[in-house]
């Protein structure tokens, strides 16, 4: 071999075994998700795509707490009970879930894993198809992050526009019959 092809082959070697894709540390099957996930958001909050994208991910699920201290607020807590006593037996009367019952302990733990897991992540415009010529009014999501069945998805987005403008939302995706439901979580305006 000569110098110059080892070079080349030198090179090129870490683009052929790990991928030329910017989001390389996710598999095919977790990105379509990602994307199918967008798709769907943009469509239901009824997003401009003549706006323009930030293609680095936002980096937090809700504007006022840092991810971990979020989530527990989001945490399922025991279904509160109260256990009567009557002629010897016992009578468990469930009560209500109390508001924002959404992901356990272990899917709390899943979503900070893939976090981390996803820290290099980079929008792909060709799969959501912004107008990255428009600075002034653009978009930043978060990475939707899934819990550990698939079937909730949390995202948060905002809105920038110049001047006393923009806002955004934290946004919970539940899996369906019928397709993925929105629910909105927080929704605020600069």
């Amino acid at each position: 071999m000569t110098v110059r092809l080892s070079i080349i082959i030198f090179l090129l070697l870490p683009f052929a075994v790990f991928g030329q894709n910017n989001n390389n540390n996710i598999n095919e099957g977790l990105s379509k998700d990602i994307y199918s996930i967008m798709k769907t958001l943009i469509k239901k909050e009824k997003l401009n795509k003549k706006y323009g994208l930030a293609l680095n991910p936002g980096k937090s699920f809700n504007i006022d707490q840092e991810d971990s201290a979020y989530l527990q607020t989001l945490l399922i807590k025991p279904k509160p009970f109260d256990t009567t006593s009557s002629n010897d037996s016992v009578i468990v009367i469930n009560l209500s879930y109390p508001d924002k019952n959404i992901f356990t302990q272990a899917d709390i733990e899943y979503i900070l894993h893939a976090k981390q897991n996803l820290a290099n992540f980079k929008w792909d415009n060709k799969k959501l198809g912004f107008n990255l010529k428009n600075e002034k009014n653009y978009y930043t999501f978060s990475i939707p992050y899934f819990n550990l069945a698939h079937d909730k998805v949390i995202v948060m987005y905002e809105f920038h526009c110049p001047g006393l403008c923009g806002g955004g939302g934290t946004i919970l995706l539940s899996k369906t019959a019928k397709g993925w439901d929105n629910t909105t979580f927080e929704r605020w305006v600069h």
